[in-house]
């Protein structure tokens, strides 16, 4: 049933056996899982069915550190929530994110790859994707993946969704659910805690400014994202002053994105070839399926540990012109100032650039001398981010419109994952040039002193997965260490990142929550 929690009055209590708080990927997932089981569930949600600009500005907040998109973005905060913009790529972390490296601080999940395994093959098709398949191989038809070295790159697949709108596809579901209410504008104040900080005694919920009520369950599940969930956390401190699950002060820290960077252009020695095809999207029939899929470039895990990086990827090869290249811009610069008759602004810089890439200028000039086509491709590379304590949500001294603490980013990346970055790049340029179908051209400065990072809304870390209590907020299971009926589900629980969207597994891991809590309800 959908209900609207305008409607409820205020003092009221709400009791439900399981509430969960957040209805996007992963709270949406535990809702179905739940559907016909013999306990009832509540499911909060603090916007409506559709955007609304006044719940999205409870989303904002302040950033410092590295440069990082508006927090108010990236976050919808409505049913379905970060699916309502989701692209659809999915592709199951690599079996090397899960391990313990050494060279690798706080890496390391409780559990390997085989664990999730199951769970993944059953988010599948939760996420309306093909079959359960990753290898490149199974997916060759008419265009195949390069012929890497596997020692150095590999090529790894994503699978991309329709995509899924967890809240329009699943509305039905949980709607017609008899053991389900689903409260929309339902916003979360605070977990209120026994006086030990041992249980969470009932929940404070108001739909606006001034009214409030209760709801009462026997397991909650914060469900809200890596943000929000930290937030929520930190906020809810009336019993502990640094908020629940904080006793080690990790509450908010090891916040991790996928750092992006354009690195320059692949430039293919025949622009008829298709040999950088497979590493776009295309579709492709198996069975029954038609599944739209693309190829990535990857560092293999032996050159991971030979280095000691960390994980990087290509993304998706995106089809630029000539002036992408830093050498041709500089000389259609110069060319067209003289055209104008005109002295050329910054010429030095130019005459620089031009003398530096002479080679790109010429392999350019030589096809539009031959009449023939100019094919470049954009290389950007994502890296794994380092876990980093210092990176992390806090709570900053502005509130909301319910007199809520706003959060704070400082995001950070360090030296690692620029090493990373360089060798990545120098792995894929040398394996081009070995295969014979082209070069790379660099358009970025990597003896720069900061990179021109970029994130890309994937927001993982906060609330971290560990066995220690002195190490991660939950245990392998996502109960909030210290606490007996308080879990939380999603990225945040992700210990390492790895370079995969984190849908496919966070959704994976909202299975095996359910899995789990079935048996404890039991």
């Amino acid at each position: 049933m959908l209900l609207d929690a305008r409607n409820i009055l205020a003092g009221a209590t709400v009791t439900a056996d399981v509430c969960i708080i957040g209805a996007g990927a992963a709270g949406i997932t535990l809702a179905r899982e739940f559907i016909g089981q013999p306990f009832r569930v509540c499911l909060l949600e603090s916007g409506g069915l559709t955007a609304d600009n006044r719940r999205q500005s409870l989303n904002d907040g302040a950033t410092v550190g590295l440069v990082y998109f508006p927090l108010i973005r990236g976050r919808p905060r409505y049913f379905g929530g970060t699916t309502n913009h989701w692209d659809g790529w999915c592709r199951p972390l690599d079996a090397i994110d899960f391990e313990a490296r050494d060279w690798v601080p706080h890496s390391g999940w409780p559990f390997g790859l085989d664990t999730l395994l199951p769970y993944y093959e059953r988010a599948q098709p939760i996420c309306q994707l093909g079959p359960f398949n990753y290898d490149g191989k199974f997916w060759h038809e008419s265009e195949k993946d390069l012929p890497f070295d596997p020692e150095k790159l590999q090529t790894r697949i994503f699978q991309i969704s329709p995509p899924t709108r967890f809240g329009e596809v699943y509305r039905n579901d949980i709607q017609q659910a008899g053991n389900i209410d689903t409260y929309l504008n339902a916003n979360v104040l605070e977990l209120v805690a026994d006086d030990n900080a041992r249980t969470v005694k009932n929940i404070r919920v108001s739909p606006d400014p001034g009214k409030e009520f209760t709801v009462q369950a026997r397991w909650v599940i914060l469900a809200c994202g890596a943000i929000e969930n930290a937030r929520l956390l930190l906020v809810s401190d009336g019993v502990q002053k640094n908020g629940l699950g904080n006793d080690a002060d990790l509450v908010g820290r090891f916040f991790m994105e996928h750092p992006s960077v354009s690195m320059g252009c692949l430039l293919p020695a025949d622009a008829a070839l298709p040999d950088f095809e497979f590493y776009k999207p295309h579709a492709v029939a198996r069975g029954a399926h038609l599944t739209t899929i693309s190829g990535m470039f990857t560092l293999s895990a032996a050159t991971i540990r030979k280095e000691r990086l960390v994980n990087a990827m290509s993304s998706e090869l995106r089809t630029v012109t000539p002036k992408e290249l830093k050498g041709v811009a500089a000389a259609e610069a110069i060319g067209n100032s003289f055209k104008e008759h005109k002295w050329p602004t910054d010429f030095t810089h130019h005459l620089r650039e031009v003398i530096a890439n002479w080679d790109e200028i010429a392999w350019v000039a030589g096809k539009r001398a031959f009449k023939q086509p100019v094919k470049l491709y954009d290389c950007e590379l994502c890296v794994e981010q380092v876990p980093d304590p210092e990176s992390r949500i806090s709570l900053s001294r502005d509130k909301d419109v319910f007199q809520q603490r706003r959060v704070q980013l400082n995001w950070k990346v360090g030296d690692l994952e620029k090493r990373t970055l360089a060798e990545a790049w120098k792995a894929v340029g040398q394996e081009i040039g070995r295969l014979g179908i082209g070069r790379v051209a660099a358009t970025l400065d990597m003896k720069a002193s900061t990179l021109p990072w970029r994130g890309v809304y994937h927001h993982m870390g906060t609330t971290r997965m560990h066995e220690d209590p002195k190490q991660g907020v939950v245990d392998a299971n996502g109960r909030v260490h210290g606490m007996s009926n308080l879990y939380i589900a999603g990225s945040s629980l992700f210990p390492t990142a790895g370079t995969a969207n984190p849908t496919l597994t966070l959704v994976a891991l909202a299975l095996r929550l359910a899995d789990h809590l079935k048996q404890q309800i039991k």
